[in-house]
């Protein structure tokens, strides 16, 4: 039919031209009398001739007229063949509609389930009236769903044919909507510091009381059932028409249980998982809430984390210090042993941190290998100097004997050759599995643990044979290897035999995260660690020089101090230019600490790229602001006062910078509201 039309077109052009100059022709010529032409014809023979073309152009158009009705009444015959001549009530029984477009994608043809929706569509372009129809011409999508009216269509486009087929499925779509209203959801909330504070409560006193209350009125109130498993744990079920309720409310039991009984340090806060997904089974389900509650728990606990089978989001995420006298528990004692029992099983120890590893992860590893050697167990730092902040790498050259180095060091290349299935991998500062130093290690499947002080993220290292001692309020992974040697049933402090060389070392890690204690975020126990080290040696002058900057450093923190700009009141952001790569990361953690000296300054963030042409972001906060909230939606993490994020290949700096002012907009409320109940 599309032939047809093209062919009548063309056909019908060229006639009239061809009259055209045939007329103008004959008109030009009897004016000027050319070749004698009055002689030969008469103005009655050329008005007469003119008539002629008419008829048969008339009679040419009637033909190819014939020829089209001819062809479609055997399309239709061959169709009613099967349907019979009710063609148009069969394409509305099955909802079928159908538009046709020519190269410019303007509408030419449509049937009658389109024509009933009673839109002027003809000769319009279909991408004008539709544009989400765009992705079926692209190829990037086989079939789109459109609501017209109160109609729900199912659209596919055939190129060949240049035709949009339209099913209905508003029965189907409703169903969808009803079946995913109904989807199930289900949820554990555990009370996070149960344990620690249970003694100084009574299981029947009005705080207990009105927690209680407050978590069953409250999931009851949005149409789920809650029952407790234990005394610290309830099981949640309801739909995700409830679901949508507490998403709505954004999680407001979070707040309302932190705020119970604001001001006393023993106070129970509550984390919560919730899982839902069309098409999961209940035993899914069921593995991934568990899962979910287990994350919200590692991350320090207040916080919800939700499961939708393809993706992980958290809700609150502030978190309560503890007095150091719960952290000096029977259960911290217990967990600290715990290690060193692993340890005294072992054949051998590996110990790692984390690529660009600074004076934290190294000192951690160091009183690592210091536990190892009391108890009489092998253990040798995985150290890639490659790999090292400059810091750290000029502190392991400088305080180690060779003799010491090749003792106490281990290439990861020559530790993947050396490890076997009854040794001990131990990573140290980090938790993530992409970011440790020789990663390959992992792949071996060694028995392996984890101790530190960021925020759990959702990519963890699987292979671990105890709960990690992860302590997101300890200031330092220095630290808790510190309070490992201070609180333990296998030894007392003074079996502690440590070089002040290490002691300095471990005492500059300390120094690197607490930004020589003025993070808010050190308490007691940094003290005491500071304090043991300083007595067995640990020189303070050293320590302080281990940290200093050189010349060059100081010229770049210096330009990058010089580019802040205000995100907020008190809120900072520093960029370095799109053109400097080969960064080193290190200098946007210094240039955060820096910047959080000046009075004024609530929270920074600093961005600059990598050699890998990474963008990374370092941010830093006094406290009264959550940074680790905001670059948790980035896909980071850490602490709420110091925190991190780096892009996972290359990046522009300018788009990574767009993404963090968008995101900080829209969590700055939550980030700072929380963040001053720290």
């Amino acid at each position: 039919m599309k032939k047809l039309l093209r062919r009548l077109r063309v056909s019908t052009l060229l006639i009239l031209l061809a009259e055209i100059f045939a007329v103008g022709g004959v008109i030009i010529a009897y004016y000027f009398d050319f070749l004698s032409i009055r002689s030969l014809f008469s103005m009655t023979v050329i008005v007469g001739l003119s008539a002629l073309f008419m008829v048969l152009n008339i009679i040419f158009m009637l033909t190819f007229l014939a020829l089209m009705l001819r062809q479609r009444e055997t399309v239709d015959l061959q169709v009613s063949e099967l349907l019979g001549s009710d063609i148009p009530e069969a394409y509305r029984y099955a909802g079928l509609g159908m538009i046709v477009v020519d190269d410019q994608q303007t509408i030419i043809w449509m049937n009658e389930v389109i024509q009933d929706l009673n839109i002027p569509l003809f000769e319009e372009s279909i991408l004008a009236w539709q544009p989400s129809l765009q992705p079926l011409l692209d190829n990037t999508k086989e079939e789109i769903e459109l609501v017209l009216g109160e109609l729900t269509y199912s659209v596919q486009y055939l190129a060949q044919s240049k035709m949009y087929l339209f099913k209905d499925i508003s029965d189907y779509a409703a169903l969808m909507k009803l079946y995913r209203k109904e989807a199930q959801v289900l949820g554990v909330l555990v009370l996070d510091n149960y344990e620690l504070n249970a003694p100084a409560f009574d299981e029947s006193s009005d705080y207990i009381s009105r927690i209680r209350a407050t978590i069953s009125q409250y999931f009851v109130g949005l149409g789920f059932a809650i029952k407790k498993i234990r005394s610290d744990a309830y099981y949640i079920v309801g739909n995700m028409l409830a679901f949508e309720k507490i998403k709505a409310d954004q999680f407001k039991i979070l707040s309302t249980i932190f705020d119970l009984e604001r001001g006393s340090n023993k106070r129970i806060t509550i984390s919560l998982g919730l899982a839902y997904g069309t098409g999961a089974d209940i035993d899914r389900l069921d593995k991934s809430a568990f899962a979910a509650v287990e994350l919200a728990v590692a991350r320090g606990g207040n916080q919800a984390i939700i499961d939708d089978q393809v993706k992980k989001d958290s809700f609150g995420g502030y978190v309560l210090n503890q007095e150091f006298d719960a952290r000096q528990s029977f259960r911290i004692r217990e967990r600290n042993s715990n290690l060193i029992k692993v340890m005294k099983e072992a054949k051998c120890i590996y110990i790692t941190s984390h690529t660009e590893t600074d004076l934290d992860g190294l000192g951690a590893a160091l009183g690592i290998k210091a536990i190892a050697d009391i108890i009489g167990v092998e253990a040798r730092i995985v150290f890639d100097y490659d790999l090292g902040e400059k810091r750290t790498v000029a502190a392991a050259t400088s305080s180690f004997t060779v003799k010491e180095t090749k003792k106490t060091f281990i290439s990861s290349k020559l530790a993947l050759d050396e490890i076997e299935k009854d040794d001990l991998l131990m990573v140290v500062d980090t938790s993530r599995p992409e970011s440790i130093v020789g990663q390959a290690l992992l792949q071996k499947n060694i028995p392996t643990v984890v101790i530190d002080h960021h925020k759990r993220g959702e990519s963890f290292i699987s292979q671990v044979i105890m709960d990690p001692i992860i302590d997101i309020n300890a200031a330092s992974a220095t630290e808790l290897v510190v309070d490992v040697m201070l609180h333990n049933e296998f030894f007392t402090p003074d079996a502690i035999k440590i070089t002040p060389a290490i002691a300095t070392i471990m005492l500059a890690g300390i120094y690197l995260d607490t930004n020589f204690f003025k993070n808010k975020a050190i308490g007691p126990q940094t003290f005491e660690a500071a304090r043991f080290l300083n007595s067995v040696g640990a020189n303070t002058s050293k320590a302080h020089d281990l940290l200093k900057e050189d010349f060059e450093e100081m010229t770049v923190i210096n330009k990058m101090m010089s580019k802040l700009i205000t995100l907020d009141t008190g809120v900072y952001l520093s960029t370095l230019e799109e053109e400097e790569h080969n960064l080193d990361p290190t200098l946007l953690a210094k240039t955060a600490n820096i910047v959080m000296d000046l009075r004024g300054v609530n929270a920074v963030f600093v961005l600059g790229h990598t050699a890998e042409k990474k963008v990374k972001i370092s941010a830093r906060s006094d406290g009264t602001m959550n940074v680790a909230m905001i670059l948790e939606k980035l896909g980071g993490g850490g602490h709420h006062t110091m925190a991190g994020y780096e892009t996972p290949q290359e990046a522009s700096l300018d788009e990574v910078k767009n993404q963090l002012i968008q995101t900080y907009k829209e969590y700055q409320s939550r980030a700072r509201s929380k963040g001053e109940e720290q």
